[in-house]
């Protein structure tokens, strides 16, 4: 069937052709920029005649995700997720239907998709979650509708960027940050107890100066300085002194070579 007559579905015609690109009659009629009662009514008897909820076209979108990007018409969302919708599709770039109602400001609309099922932190392949989306698109209800679904404020996309980090104005950066988890909430600051305490030092061995054994003397440093550090300190001092008085290395000695 050509993309005309995909476009211009009459009853009786094929609900699931699809054009070049892949739409359907279904995608073509959610595309809508413009949406008239008489459209809701035709969407309901697409979807009676058979039209596949589900079916994506050449970019995976799916009609649910139209007409939340372009419409929002409620008629049309609700018969589409009364015949079985895939409100967690995600199309090739990893967008959902709750992304476009989070980009377009459709409040309501997102609440039905959540009531289904909607993920509130699924992200793009760019790292977007719809919460960030509303916060940059500007929309408060809808950034309060997320929080209170359990939209995670910490999330941030490919560029490093958090829906605080875009939002459009400062009472919705406010509001987000203030559900940012506080150091005390992750990180508890440990206890004061015995084990982290400094642990004493050991008292510093005795310096035990070496011994003159050998020297002509019948007392030793080891000796005389092995009962404390200053005790060897001074034997050490005194080693020259007392090594010339015992004909030690302290005294000069005279060695004469006689011819027999």
């Amino acid at each position: 069937m050509a993309a005309s007559s995909t476009a211009r579905w009459q009853p009786g015609d094929d609900p699931n052709a699809r054009d070049g690109p892949g739409r359907t009659p279904l995608h073509h009629l959610c595309q809508k920029e413009v949406f008239h009662a008489s459209d809701a009514g035709t969407v309901s008897a697409l979807l009676a005649a058979g039209a596949d909820p589900k079916a994506t076209d050449g970019f995976g979108r799916a009609p649910l995700a139209l007409i939340c990007a372009e419409s929002g018409d409620k008629e049309a969302l609700l018969a589409l997720l009364e015949a079985g919708a895939d409100v967690k599709l995600q199309d090739d770039w990893g967008r959902t239907a709750l992304h476009w109602c989070c980009d377009r400001g459709f409040d309501a609309q997102a609440e039905m998709l959540m009531a289904k099922g909607a993920d509130v932190n699924t992200l793009t392949k760019h790292g977007d979650s719809p919460l960030l989306w509303a916060a940059k698109a500007g929309h408060l209800k809808l950034v309060e509708i997320l929080l209170a679904a359990g939209a995670d404020v910490s999330l941030r996309n490919n560029r490093d960027e958090s829906a605080a980090d875009v939002a459009s104005n400062d009472l919705i950066k406010v509001l987000i940050q203030s559900k940012l988890p506080t150091p005390s909430d992750s990180e508890p600051s440990p206890s004061p107890s015995s084990s982290s305490k400094r642990p004493d030092l050991p008292s510093p061995l005795p310096i035990r100066a070496p011994g003159f054994g050998g020297l002509g003397s019948g007392a030793s440093g080891m000796e005389q300085g092995e009962s404390s550090g200053t005790a060897g300190a001074a034997a050490f001092s005194e080693y020259p002194k007392k090594a010339a008085a015992a004909g030690g290395p302290g005294k000069k000695m005279k060695i004469s070579l006689k011819k027999r």
